[in-house]
């Protein structure tokens, strides 16, 4: 984490912010930070200019860079949390409103969705899966 990172995480921190996670890499894609409070999530994409010689540091964000850290943060915040978002979501059904057939049941389900995921990603992790050294194999 560079100077002005800390210096942003500072601040975040002060109006009650809990970094959730920094420098995250999604694909090709960095998230310089990925902020939360309550269910606020944010992500910052931070720029530290030392002077007015290299340009303002809005110059340096334009639509391509705003698009990418856009789909960077859908791809790791919304989808790699909707286990945890359905894991509490059964919880809640089951001791808060003493669902508990519901919820194991749908436990059962959520279990054999992510196995046959699982089973789909190993079947076809041949034709999307490329080792730079192929030639050689």
């Amino acid at each position: 984490m560079n100077r002005g990172e800390r210096l942003a995480l500072r601040h975040y921190r002060l109006r009650g912010y809990r970094l959730l996670a920094s420098n995250a890499r999604v694909g090709r894609y960095e998230l310089d930070l990925v902020l939360r409070r309550g269910r606020r999530i944010l992500v910052v994409e931070v720029k530290e200019k030392t002077g007015e010689v290299y340009g303002h540091p809005l110059e340096m964000v334009d639509d391509e860079k705003a698009r990418r850290v856009l789909t960077a943060a859908a791809g790791v915040w919304v989808f790699s949390n909707i286990g945890q978002v359905y894991m509490t979501y059964l919880y809640q059904i089951g001791w808060r409103f003493f669902q508990m057939g519901y919820a194991s049941a749908m436990a059962w389900v959520f279990l054999l969705s992510i196995g046959f995921i699982t089973v789909v990603l190993f079947r076809t992790g041949r034709f999307w899966v490329h080792y730079s050294d192929a030639e050689e194999r």
